[in-house]
């Protein structure tokens, strides 16, 4: 049953759909969707060391399907599933850079307030709790949105880039000072978000920010 989440999150046929999509070879690198780590220039020009994500995002695919359904509904089971499926590549590349998972501060890109107050919760905040709690590390809030800007979705990637210029803020209450920062968001299309939070985390002081979602707008070879 498409899109169906029972007890054990995903059914056999979402979760059979889920794992090939894993493993659809990137456009731009050849490797599995699982282990490529192209990154939009966006994100990239931000600082990002590297994006780690599991596959498509878009309706017709189950990790798509997921991600609709994780914004909608407050899943605390689904954010712990995909984060047990985000946390080996994750582990992967903090082991390739020397960084102990402990040394590890996971962060988010927060929802707009206007969509938290709609549906009651923040589907990355629950995401980047749960890999927390998968890698052995504490989770803050070091980035606040300050500003609402315009629904994301509806924009041309300049736009975006230029939506998020005044929506977020280093959050006083934490500090990112020497700190290597996990930076998560549900999904990634022009990577302006995750890239306007990850230059705000390194002008704050960060050290490295790694970046991971559940999902990414398929990179194309003209799009690198």
């Amino acid at each position: 049953m498409r899109g169906y989440f029972g007890s054990d999150v995903l059914c056999p046929e979402c979760r059979a759909e889920w794992e090939r999509e894993k493993l659809i070879p990137c456009d731009v690198c050849g490797l599995p969707s699982m282990d490529c780590r192209c990154m939009p220039s966006a994100l990239r020009e931000s600082g990002a060391e590297t994006l780690i994500c599991l596959g498509d995002y878009s309706s017709e695919t189950a990790i798509g399907r997921m991600i609709l359904r994780m914004k909608r509904v407050r899943l605390r089971r689904a954010a712990d599933f995909a984060a047990a499926q985000l946390a080996p590549g994750i582990k992967r590349e903090l082991a390739f850079r020397g960084v102990l998972p402990e040394n590890l501060s996971v962060t988010w890109a927060p929802r707009t307030k206007k969509a938290k107050r709609e549906y009651g919760h923040d589907q990355a905040e629950l995401l980047a709790r749960a890999l927390a709690g998968q890698l052995g590390c504490a989770s803050e809030p070091l980035i606040l949105r300050c500003g609402g800007g315009r629904e994301q979705k509806k924009l041309g990637a300049q736009e975006r880039k230029e939506n998020v210029q005044s929506v977020f803020a280093v959050n006083p209450k934490c500090s990112a000072a020497g700190k290597t920062v996990l930076l998560v968001d549900d999904v990634v299309t022009s990577g302006a978000t995750l890239g306007q939070a990850c230059a705000l985390l390194l002008s704050a002081g960060a050290n490295l920010v790694f970046c991971a979602a559940l999902g990414h707008s398929r990179l194309r070879k003209n799009q690198k």
